[in-house]
Parts: C-alpha cells; structure tokens; sequence
C-alpha cells in the first residue's frame, strides 16, 4: 500500500492520514458493526516540542474479548474502564517508533503495549510498554503467544494453580488465544490435560495439533457434570476459567480436594443484562478449594521470567501457537460483533490484525528487496502468493510466517518446493534460494537485507556451486525479477490547501 502524504502543516512537518477505528457510543448486548466507524484523520510525523511522549505506526492490533466489556458504560471502581464514545478504540499492539521524546524509547524501537486502533498514535502514558529484543519470532506473537495472552496463561497456570506433575487439569474455551497454551503448558508438567470446545473441528484442534489428552463438545452435552464426570471419574486438580455460568458450576462439583481455579475470564457473563448465579460455592469451603481472580496487567514484572520460559519452547518447537491475522483496519468492526461463545473465549484463535498486507507497514520500506523475495518464493513453489496456503503439518499464519518455518528444516523446504525443481541435483542450491527469499519478506523491514547484501548472498551462492556469470544474467533477465530489482516505494503527495 501507498503512503499518503497530506502536506506539511505549514512549518515542514509532514503530515500523513492516519486511518482510525472510532467507538460510536456506548452497548447495551452484542456489538455491532454500526457500533464502531472507520474514518480517516491527519497526523503530524513530529511530537511536539517538549513531549515525553512517542509516535508510534502501528503494525499489529489485537482483537480481545475484554475489549467487549469496555464498549459497555462500566460504573464504580474496576481494573477497566470503559472506552471513550467518538474516540479510536484502544487494545494491545505492535508499533515501531517513529519520534520518541521519552528517554527510555528512541526511534526505530520495535515495541508492544496499548495503543490507539489506528494506523498512528501518539502515545503519553507508556506504563506497561515493553521493547522487542527478539525479532527471530513473528512480530505478530507480540500480541499473542508472547504478548498479554501468553503472559496471561502463564501467570494463571504457573502462578496461580502452582501445578504438579501428573494433576489433572480442565481448561474451558480450550481453543482461544489463552486456553491453547494453558494446555500445552500443563502437558510439558506432564500433567492430563482435558478441554472443551464448541465444535468438532475445535476438538480435533486441541487433541491432534495441541497435544491435549482429551477434548469435548460442550454443545453435545446436556449435562456438563456427567461430562465431566466421564473425563474426570477422579476428580479435577485445576481448573482454568475463561467461560463462567453453568461451566464454572458444574467444575465445582468435580474438583478433588486442594485443588486450584484460576478466575481468567467469564466472557459467557459479559453480555448478560443479569450475570447468572453460582449455586455451588460451598464446595469451596468443604473441599477447602483455593479460587483465585488475577489480571495480567498486575503481573507485567514477570514478563523477562516470562521470556527467558517461553522463547525457548518457541524456537525448540515444543510450543505450537495457531493465529488468525485478518489485513487492515476496515476488518475490525466485523471481528469485534461477533456473540462471545462459552467454547471459545470470543475468539476461535489468537486473533490480529495487520494494519498493511504481510509487513505490517505503509510505506513497505525495502519493497524492492520484499517484491524480489515474492518472485522467488513464486518460482520456487510454483504457486502465486495468493496460493501459498498448503504446507506441510497444518502450518497455519501468513505467508512470512509459513516460509520462516519451513525454511528452517530441510523436510518443510522438501514439502514447499515445486517438485518439479526437487531430485535434479540442484537441491542444495535450490535451499538455499528459499532461505533468501524468506530472509526478504520478513515482516519488519529493518530485518529484511538489502538488495546489495541480497546480489553478494547470490554471488556466494554461484561461488560455492559453481554456477556462471551466465547463469546469473540469465535469471537477472527474467522479466519479473527484472521488474522486481528495479520497484521503487511509491509515494502518493496530496498537497494541502
């Protein structure tokens, strides 16, 4: 996509359109689409003299269920408060500094924390903003696996229900951003891990993709305590609440003695004009259960811990984490109004949104070097980019992320690679083609090479296999790396009156 340049304020400095989501008023049920509005303002790419603030372009939002909660009028004392009608809504995200005024942030810094729905923000309080150090990751975990939802499994999980080996534990919403990783944390304790879900094709998610010993349909049962009976005949050790209602009643009745109930959500509770009522609470008391409610915001001093944990099961793939990033702003009204399931936390997966296609970024900054990279992931796979959705193991997540997966194996390069290129002696050559064309649609620009690092990564190549010169200009002639080599970042200038 094209930035847009809307003038210079009249004291050179360069003003953009910045695309914002705005909360029309406040809700009373489900959202609506016509609750929130897409508009489009001008900002200044400069703070202001004397700020201590950040300008920040934002490149990943998260779409949360709390987020729904917040487009109610929340009245008293509460660790929320309600967004502010006829002003961009707020979430976490994503966001490269642009100007910085604030001693501990300085321009080109990768970071996430809550930030405008918008395509730029000027952000003042910057209390719970964390910097990204760890960029061999996609940046869009930052606002799942790594960011509030990951740290939120963690610390309801680890901190609160304190597990031990071989416990048994239940996660309700089993299939969310969150729920999906309470269950792989609890299998590597080596725990029994059970969940539910509202379909079949959740359950399959949590038992063939996330390693769950057992999953079930809450919607194919009219009597959740005989369900749970049947999966847990011996009782529940620890429970992860993220549904409430009648989920949370029937637990109680199946909880062993000492057992542990992280209160994370109740997202069957947030639209109800009338919360319904928990008749079994005295088995709080008999079988001396420990329930306890937290918010991941009072945690954010474990997050390096947090870090120094999850990373690794990251990169060792002991962890597989699925999103879903839908392109652009426009598509935020229509994924915040959808009715809050009991089987899913408000979201079937980690759910974002990449505010410009694949990148992230408005102005595709080394788009030559991101175009050069789409050719040949093209030539290599035989597919157009729209058409690169069948990998290997149920890889899910963009283009950028698939590549940077299978790129690290030779088996995932064996499953991608057009098969017509493979078994001709070439292979090697061929791998290597593949790691460059990953390396040049990594999602954030500063991490893509540049087109001359990209020629002398080619030269080495040729070097090393002994290819010639000619083979070089041959593949340089090629209309569309020709074309692709010679793209320049396209800047539309829309002088102000």
């Amino acid at each position: 996509m094209a930035r847009v340049v809307v003038g210079n304020g009249g004291n050179g400095v360069e003003e953009v359109r910045n695309k914002q989501v705005i909360f029309r008023d406040y809700v009373s049920g489900f959202p609506k689409e016509s609750d929130m509005q897409v508009s489009t303002g001008t900002l200044k790419l400069k703070l202001p003299e004397g700020s201590n603030g950040i300008l920040v372009k934002n490149l990943y939002l998260s779409c949360d269920p709390y987020m729904r909660l917040r487009m109610t009028r929340i009245e008293g004392p509460n660790v929320f408060t309600s967004f502010t009608p006829a002003s961009p809504l707020t979430g976490l995200g994503v966001a490269k500094v642009l100007d910085s005024g604030h001693p501990n942030f300085k321009k080109g810094d990768l970071i996430w924390g809550t930030t405008g729905w918008e395509e730029y923000s000027v952000i003042t309080g910057l209390e719970g903003f964390f910097k990204i150090q760890h960029t061999d990751v996609p940046l869009s975990y930052y606002t799942g696996i790594l960011g509030m939802p990951g740290l939120t499994a963690y610390v309801g999980f680890y901190e609160v229900c304190s597990p031990k080996k071989g416990e048994y534990v239940f996660i309700s919403a089993a299939s969310g951003a969150v729920g999906q990783l309470v269950g792989q944390f609890a299998k590597l304790m080596g725990c029994h891990v059970v969940g539910s879900a509202g379909s079949k094709e959740k359950v399959d998610l949590l038992k063939n993709k996330f390693g769950f010993d057992e999953a079930f349909n809450y919607k194919e049962e009219t009597d959740l305590d005989a369900a749970l009976k049947r999966y847990f005949p011996e009782g529940i050790d620890i429970y992860f609440e993220n549904v409430g209602g009648k989920m949370l009643d029937a637990v109680l009745l199946n909880m062993r003695a000492l057992g542990r109930i992280a209160l994370c959500g109740m997202v069957s509770q947030y639209t109800r004009d009338q919360p319904e009522g928990v008749q079994n609470l005295m088995c709080l008391i008999y079988k001396r259960i420990h329930m306890e409610g937290f918010v991941v915001f009072d945690h954010y001093n474990i997050y390096p811990k947090f870090l120094d944990i999850v990373l690794p099961y990251i990169r060792e793939k002991k962890i597989v984490y699925v999103e879903d990033i839908a392109e652009g702003l426009e598509s935020a009204p229509a994924a915040l109004k959808f009715e809050p399931k009991i089987s899913n936390f408000g979201r079937t997966i980690s759910r974002s949104f990449a505010i410009d296609s694949e990148s992230g970024e408005m102005e595709m900054i080394k788009k030559d070097v991101y175009s050069f990279g789409i050719v040949l992931l093209e030539l290599l796979t035989g597919k157009k980019q729209s058409q690169m959705t069948n990998f290997p193991n149920g890889l899910d997540g963009t283009l950028v992320q698939r590549n940077n997966h299978i790129s690290s194996t030779s088996c995932g390069m064996y499953d991608v690679i057009d098969k017509s290129l493979v078994a001709k002696g070439y292979d090697g050559e061929i791998f290597q083609f593949l790691k460059i064309a990953c390396n040049c649609v990594q999602p954030c620009p500063d991490q893509r090479p540049t087109m001359l690092e990209v020629c002398e990564t080619l030269r080495a190549i040729r070097e090393r296999y002994g290819l010639t010169v000619k083979d070089d200009y041959e593949l340089l002639r090629q209309p569309e790396i020709a074309a692709a080599i010679t793209t320049e970042p396209e800047i539309i200038e829309v002088k102000s009156q």
